[in-house]
């Protein structure tokens, strides 16, 4: 499992270690390149060390779905596979790989690219980006220097984890735009070439149709395993979802989908408010687009307990559902805590057009 911020991750940092160890360890098959770009798959962030190794002292994160580019490597230590790589400045190693387990992908998929879609002259506070698949026009303040546009091809990898396929799509990575210094990604998906991507993302494309086409209550969501319910997002995540407050229907021009504040995980773990994340899930009345947009956000309300302190038992799930209830229902109380904005949020989505 990624290097995450959850508190058993506390207990490697008092591992010791001295200086930049190359190990004999077994590692995996490296996807990535140096001088290449890759992302962390969606879900939760990677660690970024000062040196390839656990005890290394953190330095940063990278957000799931965040880019980076890689200077170094790799490294084969401790059974991990690590990169030296640079996110916004900055610079250090961060894990591709561990056993079966991927936590970095690399852009560039094995199918040709398409060219990357434009950020042309603009009215301010308007962007508009050009794609096969025709024009995305959203609202956003941020300088075209915050702002990047790539168009990617349908990829089906059937040896490859299924969260690495993806159908057609333009993903939009911006800061800023509703200016609260948030970051994040808005992704188009083109329907027709959601079987180019595999069996999965067909399914996952079916279920989300069902999903929109009769809307959940956010109590039908309060259910326990195995009858719990869960959003069918895009792109497909390698972390389950786990809270869903504040979760709306929400319209943009020419489709409707919903929005919703969620956090990650691959465990039984805590809920930590610094790091959630606005989730919107749409479709366009035409059903020719998937409309996703991720962006992370953080709530300044008081947990229901100390994330730090809570423990759960893997022979009681019970125990750890009703926790997620609780903190559920807790940040649907002060929905004005999320930063940024629900309403900024809200409105640069309701904005989105495309022709």
């Amino acid at each position: 499992m990624r290097f995450t911020r959850y508190f058993f991750a506390l207990a490697l940092l008092m591992t010791t270690s001295v200086g930049v160890v190359i190990a004999q360890d077994s590692c995996p098959e490296t996807r990535l390149a140096i001088g290449e770009s890759g992302r962390v798959t969606p879900g939760t962030p990677n660690n970024v060390r000062d040196e390839p190794a656990t005890s290394g002292v953190k330095v940063g994160e990278i957000p799931g779905g965040g880019r980076f580019s890689v200077l170094d490597g790799p490294i084969c230590s401790e059974g991990y596979l690590w990169w030296q790589v640079d996110y916004a400045g900055v610079t250090g190693w961060t894990v591709e790989a561990s056993g079966d387990d991927y936590y970095v992908e690399p852009i560039a998929p094995v199918a040709p690219p398409i060219e990357p879609g434009v950020l042309p002259d603009r009215e301010i506070g308007t962007v508009t980006v050009t794609f096969s698949g025709g024009e995305l026009t959203f609202s956003c303040s941020a300088d075209d220097d915050m702002l990047s546009a790539v168009e990617t091809a349908a990829y089906y990898d059937p040896e490859g984890p299924y969260w690495g396929n993806a159908p057609q799509h333009l993903s939009v990575s911006f800061s800023n735009c509703t200016g609260d210094d948030e970051q994040g990604d808005l992704v188009v998906y083109l329907t027709e070439t959601t079987p180019d991507a595999g069996d999965q993302w067909v399914n996952r494309l079916a279920e989300m149709e069902t999903f929109l086409q009769d809307l959940p209550t956010q109590e039908d969501f309060f259910f326990p395993p195995p009858d719990e319910l869960e959003v069918p997002f895009m792109p497909m995540l390698n972390s389950d979802q786990v809270i869903y407050p504040y979760f709306e229907p929400l319209t943009f021009d020419g489709g409707s989908g919903v929005r919703y504040v969620t956090t990650y995980s691959q465990d039984i773990t805590p809920v930590f408010y610094e790091y959630l994340y606005y989730h919107f899930i749409g479709l366009s009345d035409d059903g020719r687009y998937v409309v996703s947009a991720r962006i992370p956000v953080i709530s300044e309300a008081e947990p229901t307990v100390d994330p730090l302190t809570v423990r759960f038992s893997y022979d009681d799930p019970s125990g750890h559902w009703g926790y997620l209830v609780a903190e559920t229902l807790n940040l649907n109380e002060s929905p004005e805590s999320i930063k940024p904005s629900l309403d900024a949020l809200d409105t640069m989505i309701e904005s989105i057009r495309i022709d």
